[in-house]
């Protein structure tokens, strides 16, 4: 390696020298580098949780306020041929495009700092394993390894909308989920899970109880108790309330609908844009790779890659670089 170095410095055109000099190398070298690595996957994962203790000691409030989303990262296989070359990828729906654009291949799930859009923790899943299965387990996964994890809030899209995931994200954490709705209503309840408030200011009428469900409440002027002034436009005619605590409907230490509930969940651009970095910067979107174990190796290093340059950037003490210190790789 040395002698290469002294080789390509006494070069007229170092750079240029350099890049022919790598294209030559076999491209077996790379794919015999990644299938040994395949099988230390757990010392990948150690470099992460060793990057993300750094970040965490220089960058201030590192980790307090995340956002999570999974992307899809597609195989290099087509799935047209029989018989298809990656059996183990799977079909899914690209999230955030007007019309449905479906990708083959799997599906990776990050923790993002969504004040610095830097990766926390990472797992790569299969096509079928989508929010509902793989956050949880995720945000253990962070906690376990990282001591410091304890988050403020957690933020993520409508595709988190579940109880559960309320439910766990204020037991096991205390923190704030900020979950946008699967249908967001036009006017939200307020008050208290076993009073609630209708959008006009007037008490909801209590009509049943459901042991999954919880407490059904309607609408006063539909149930004829009042004269509502927003007939035409409130959208909230019946509503299921689980007892006690409701966090989907009522947010825990923050108030659903707030002030500042909006300007946290306008931080999860943040989760994007790491997102885009990866498969722009870090070839996420752009390898040959194929096979669950491959791709996940090439995923935890694009993260890794990412968190290390940021890392570097934290010590030399340029703070403002580090959300776009990713440089390009070609």
């Amino acid at each position: 390696m040395i002698s290469t170095f002294n080789i390509v410095v006494q070069k007229g055109n170092s750079k240029k020298y350099l890049n022919n000099l790598l294209s030559d190398i076999d491209r077996s070298t790379f794919s015999r580098f990644i299938s040994r690595l395949t099988k230390h996957q757990e010392l990948l994962d150690e470099c992460l949780k060793i990057m993300a203790n750094g970040l965490r000691d220089l960058l201030p409030d590192f980790g307090k306020t995340v956002a999570i989303d999974c992307t899809p990262v597609s195989t290099y296989s087509n799935p047209d041929n029989e018989p298809v070359s990656d059996p183990e990828a799977g079909w899914m729906v690209r999230e955030g495009s007007p019309r449905k654009q479906w990708e083959f291949g799997y599906r990776l799930h990050l923790i993002v700092d969504a004040k610095w859009e830097l990766p926390i923790a990472k797992e790569l899943t299969l096509a079928g394993d989508g929010e509902k299965k793989a956050t949880i387990p995720l945000l253990q996964k962070a906690k376990d390894s990282l001591t410091w994890f304890k988050p403020n809030a957690v933020i993520a899209d409508k595709a988190y909308d579940k109880y559960d995931h309320y439910e766990i994200i204020v037991k096991n954490f205390d923190a704030d989920p900020i979950i946008k709705h699967v249908k967001h209503p036009d006017y939200e309840l307020t008050g208290l899970p076993a009073a609630p408030i209708c959008p006009a200011g007037l008490p909801m009428i209590y009509r049943s109880w459901d042991a999954k469900k919880g407490l059904q409440y309607q609408c006063p002027h539909k149930a004829g108790r009042a004269i509502c002034p927003l007939t035409d436009g409130c959208t909230i005619k019946m509503a299921w309330i689980r007892p006690v605590k409701d966090y989907r409907r009522f947010g825990y230490h923050i108030d659903r609908g707030s002030e500042e509930w909006q300007a946290l969940y306008h931080k999860r651009v943040a989760v994007e844009r790491c997102n885009s970095r990866l498969k722009e910067m870090r070839r996420l979107s752009k390898h040959q790779f194929r096979g669950f174990e491959r791709i996940s190796v090439h995923a935890t290093l694009a993260v890794l890659a990412m968190m290390a340059v940021a890392l570097a950037k934290a010590k030399q003490g340029q703070l403002e670089e580090v959300r776009v210190c990713a440089r390009k790789v070609g």
